[in-house]
């Protein structure tokens, strides 16, 4: 197992990259993804209820960026694959093997909290049931909200052992657990 610190230097290391793909994403234009994000959104929103419009709003401008960065939404490549293509040559290879992790494995979903240790948490995938070991964007307290029996819906970037918990990020209550499981289910059948 690897030592603390040097999780957590690899993980402010993929927070750091993961910002940049943020900004590349704003740069290069959101156009593509719009409708996506805006169903993605509201899907959660209808589980969740944003208590504040500007909550939404910024949370909207998240999934917004997320689609861009992850999902092809008709376009043959993702903006993180443009990314990689067009920085691959300036990217250390630490950075060049996050992103080509990112792009096979990240993974945007409902989880459930198994347990909570601080700045870390062993989460359940609701659809695939496998766990992970999560940990926030250094200093960013998203995970602050987060217990046991509680979900949690956000995309996970995987950093070596451990799993980067990335806006979109949104906490609800154990008392949402069959909400959650109906829409995964719905979502589940429409998609196949």
């Amino acid at each position: 197992m690897l030592d603390a610190m040097h999780i957590h230097t690899q993980l402010r290391r993929a927070a750091r990259l993961k910002s940049r793909i943020d900004a590349y994403a704003r740069e290069t234009g959101l156009d593509a993804t719009a409708a996506s994000a805006r169903s993605a959104l509201d899907s959660v929103d209808q589980i969740l209820r944003f208590p504040d419009s500007a909550d939404k709003d910024a949370v909207a401008e998240l999934f917004l960026v997320d689609r861009a960065l992850f999902d092809r939404d008709g376009r043959e490549e993702t903006t993180l694959d443009l990314f990689r293509q067009e920085h691959r040559d300036r990217l250390s290879a630490f950075e060049r093997d996050l992103l080509d992790g990112w792009a096979r494995a990240a993974t945007l979903g409902w989880f459930e909290v198994a347990a909570h240790h601080g700045d870390h948490a062993v989460v359940v995938d609701v659809r695939t049931t496998l766990d992970h070991t999560v940990a926030e964007e250094p200093g960013s307290n998203l995970l602050r909200g987060v217990r046991p029996g509680g979900f949690l819906h956000a995309r996970l970037l995987p950093v070596e052992t451990i799993w980067l918990a990335c806006a979109p990020i949104a906490v609800g209550s154990g008392r949402l657990r069959e909400k959650i499981r109906g829409h995964v289910e719905r979502a589940a059948t429409v998609a196949e």
